[in-house]
């Protein structure tokens, strides 16, 4: 697996970061503003409770990447 899917990174989905964004980013990890909150295992688990609850019960979500301005966030989604 190369590293573009194992974080998801490529054509179809996000840019990977530039050096500089993941200095950023390693900076932010330091100093203690970013926290991991679920593993692959987790994440796995989330989505496929997701894909099999009914559709009224379909989260709805937003998204905001950590190299985004600071006021930016996605519109509100159903897909996932």
């Amino acid at each position: 697996m190369t590293i573009e899917h194992k974080f998801g990174w490529g054509p179809k989905t996000m840019l990977r970061p530039s050096e500089s964004e993941m200095n950023r980013l390693a900076g932010m990890v330091s100093r203690g503003e970013l926290h991991p909150v679920l593993n692959h295992t987790k994440w796995a688990e989330l989505r496929a409770e997701m894909l099999t609850a009914p559709p009224e019960q379909h989260p709805q979500f937003r998204a905001r990447s950590v190299f985004a301005p600071p006021d930016f966030c996605t519109d509100w989604d159903g897909e996932f």
